[in-house]
């Protein structure tokens, strides 16, 4: 059975937690967040879920979060059904994160949905701001592990980001991606 299952299995009783939650709204549901980030086995991966659902703009069912999962402005995150996050993924939501159904995130993935502003020469970068872009990760994605998303991407549907694969650019529905920058290596189902 899959970690994320056993929240079908118990769903009365994270309906019960979640509503108890829900009370607290969202900003102290984000710190309950952080504090249960390392709580170990299947009590964590409960709370986790309960308090993460209560403080993004959408979180579906059965989404399965890691022990030391970081996410960072949960408020511009969306989670669909069957989504596994797993061990030390790094989220940053500034410019929107939205995340489909049936995506697997393996471990050690970052995604980051801003950048910094560089342009003008006479001010130091770490003083220019920063450019939020939205990150989409359609249906049926598996993102291996270390891989990073960068702003403005788009993942369409079926696609497999490689392990280590830094994407830059939008990524076609279907095909499996690899390497820095991250280019199509080939179309699933084709032949070697």
């Amino acid at each position: 059975m899959r970690n994320r299952d056993i929240l079908n299995r118990i769903k009365w009783i994270v309906l019960l937690i979640n509503f108890f939650l829900k009370i607290f709204g969202k900003k102290l549901n984000y710190i309950f967040f952080k504090g249960v980030k390392n709580f170990p086995g299947k009590t964590g991966i409960l709370l986790r879920f309960v308090t993460i659902k209560n403080c993004t703009s959408y979180c579906g069912w059965n989404v399965c979060l890691k022990k030391g999962v970081i996410i960072k402005n949960p408020y511009q995150l969306s989670i669909g059904n069957n989504v596994s996050i797993n061990e030390n993924c790094f989220l940053d939501a500034l410019g929107g994160i939205e995340i489909g159904n049936d995506v697997s995130i393996a471990h050690d993935v970052s995604i980051i949905s801003f950048e910094h502003v560089y342009d003008n020469l006479n001010i130091p970068i770490k003083d220019q701001g920063l450019k939020s872009k939205k990150i989409k990760i359609n249906d049926n994605v598996w993102v291996a592990a270390k891989a990073v998303l960068l702003a403005g991407t788009v993942i369409n549907s079926g696609a497999i980001i490689g392990a280590s694969a830094v994407v830059t650019k939008s990524c076609e529905k279907n095909t499996i991606y690899g390497g820095i920058p991250a280019k199509a290596i080939k179309k699933r189902g084709e032949e070697q």
